[in-house]
């Protein structure tokens, strides 16, 4: 049934493509990607007709149904009627975008190759790559050659844009023969971010004579506008009108979103997902703020064999920086597994929501709190809620709020 439903949304978004041929920017990488889309969505929404994948949409149902302005079905059974108003759409539809802005996700080997026989991009952007999915992919250099498939079938006309500053998505620019574009923030990047600075309410930098901003918190965040620039320039905007577009970036839920807490607590919001990267990267952030910080931190999943060294990495930045946090409080058997014996003082609970009433109890006022940790049965942001702010909807402003997420978590939580 399932290869029988690809079957029919592929051909269905072929068909779409053919119809009304639109120029296909292509996201991928192990991070960053969504955060990225989302950027380059904004710099040109309001100078052409856009669309973009919604959500987690970059999967072999995903992608299509982003190409068929479709949302997938609640319930299992509802993909038949999803396949024939699919069907359908496909040769009535009338009218759609110039540009699509779309996500390869690649869960296991050989999913960038289908993605692309649905839909070939003439712009990649590949962000980074990093150990994630290490349950379907030896190591890292696995995980890049599966990135670098998009780049492969590109002609001398199309672009790659690879981020400088991974050597592994650096490398890439041999396996293509499209023009090359480099991002980043080290000297060599053909677009270099330059002065980054940051603060809970925006990140600045400079391009060459250009200053460049976004209302978001994190110093990476700069090397999510590059390509959103680069993209921009290509379909001849100016800086005025790009930073127009930038100013209009916003983070999706539980991906670094600075909300506010009880008792002048700040709150920083990365729930969604966690890689070791972006772990890393955004303890650097945090732990980089002024004031007192607390960390409640959930495993991080699907690293494969490579799951206790990256949790001993853990470790070690933690102790390395001991002087800069208050409090660790812990989420999950791997934390439990490696984390938690090394760090005396830290805090376990086998639930977010336990973690998040003990943590209730112990603000003090003013506290700086990270939550980042992997989704399925972490759930940090279940967390978030004991000590989110009353003058704020949770439903409004944190991840997986959506009934089919809350049914979920609430049979999780009753079967500890």
């Amino acid at each position: 049934m399932g290869k029988l439903v690809q079957k029919i949304l592929a051909s269905a978004a072929r068909r779409v493509l053919k119809r009304f041929s639109p120029r296909i920017i292509a996201v991928t990488g192990s991070v960053g990607k969504t955060s990225v889309k989302d950027a380059v969505y904004v710099v040109l929404k309001d100078h052409f007709r856009v669309y973009r994948s919604e959500g987690g949409l970059n999967t072999e149902y995903g992608l299509p149904l982003t190409i068929l302005r479709m949302a997938p079905p609640r319930a299992k059974w509802l993909w038949l009627f999803t396949c024939l108003l699919a069907w359908l759409k496909s040769w009535l539809m009338a009218g759609y975008a110039q540009i699509l802005v779309l996500e390869y996700g690649a869960d296991k080997p050989g999913d960038l190759a289908y993605l692309q026989l649905i839909a070939k991009p003439e712009i990649v952007v590949v962000t980074a790559v990093d150990v994630v999915h290490l349950a379907y992919y030896k190591d890292k250099q696995e995980i890049a050659a599966e990135k670098s498939t998009l780049l492969k079938n590109l002609s001398k006309f199309n672009l790659a844009i690879l981020n400088f500053d991974d050597p592994l998505v650096k490398a890439m620019a041999d396996q293509t023969r499209a023009q090359i574009v480099f991002y980043g923030a080290k000297a060599g990047a053909h677009f270099q971010a330059q002065s980054i600075k940051t603060s809970v309410r925006q990140t600045s930098f400079r391009l060459d004579k250009d200053k460049y901003r976004l209302p978001v918190f994190g110093s990476f965040h700069a090397q999510t506008a590059l390509p959103a620039i680069i993209i921009g320039q290509f379909f001849n905007l100016d800086a005025k009108q790009i930073q127009s577009g930038l100013d209009q970036y916003t983070v999706p839920a539980g991906r670094l979103r600075v909300l506010p807490g009880r008792k002048q607590t700040t709150i920083i919001d990365s729930s969604y997902n966690a890689s070791p990267a972006a772990m890393r990267a955004v303890l650097d952030e945090v732990l980089a703020l002024p004031g007192q910080r607390v960390l409640v931190l959930g495993e991080m999943r699907e690293l494969g064999t490579a799951e206790a060294a990256e949790h001993k990495k853990l470790v070690d930045y933690l102790l390395k920086n001991k002087s800069k946090w208050r409090q660790a409080i812990l989420v999950g058997a791997a934390m439990k597994k490696y984390v938690l014996p090394m760090i005396k003082d830290a805090k376990y609970f086998a639930s977010s929501r336990q973690a998040g009433k003990y943590l209730a109890k112990q603000i003090k006022g003013g506290e700086v709190i990270l939550f980042k940790g992997s989704q399925n049965t972490i759930f940090l942001e279940e967390a978030i809620k004991e000590v989110l702010s009353p003058v704020v909807n949770s439903s409004d402003v944190l991840v997986r709020q959506s009934r089919f997420w809350l049914n979920k978590k609430e049979r999780f939580f009753a079967s500890l």
